[in-house]
């Protein structure tokens, strides 16, 4: 699927298309890239693959290679839109119900074995996005001097 033939237009939107179809590649919140029906193609579009473009499938995700978030730069949205003053920080409250259920769901999530391939594709996908947010996450407290915190062995 990787080197499945698509257009690039000149200002960075993906298209593929069909005899039926056409398509542009979107991104959804979950930094994930999702095929949409397009009504047309821009002009002056250069053939490319997703490979070559820096895309990868997990399973049937598409995800960008090493894509960092976007920057918010529109002072209207400031009001809005809490900037980030900190990388993530691991709750030690061991009273909390929500925060002992969720480190005994990362637990149990290590130990897991998928029964099917789409419990492998599944998986696949969490360990990949957990891997690109601890690289995030290491990068953030690199340039910040500081140590990052061990999220693969919550209290």
């Amino acid at each position: 699927m990787n080197d499945q033939k698509i257009l690039r237009s000149e200002n960075g939107i993906y298209y593929r298309q069909n005899e039926n179809n056409v398509y542009v590649l979107r991104r959804n919140i979950f930094r994930q890239y999702e095929w949409e029906i397009s009504d047309s193609i821009q002009t002056n579009c250069v053939e490319t693959t997703l490979k070559n473009e820096g895309f990868d499938f997990v399973g049937e995700i598409i995800m960008k290679n090493n894509e960092m978030p976007p920057q918010i730069t529109d002072s209207t949205m400031g009001n809005f839109i809490v900037e980030e003053s900190g990388g993530f920080t691991m709750s030690e409250d061991t009273n909390d119900r929500f925060v002992s259920t969720t480190h005994a769901a990362v637990r149990s999530f290590d130990q897991w074995i998928p029964e099917n391939a789409q419990q492998k594709r599944y998986k696949s996908m969490i360990e990949k996005l957990e891997k690109k947010a601890t690289k995030e996450e290491d990068e953030y407290h690199f340039n910040k001097e500081s140590c990052m915190d061990d999220f693969k062995n919550p209290i």
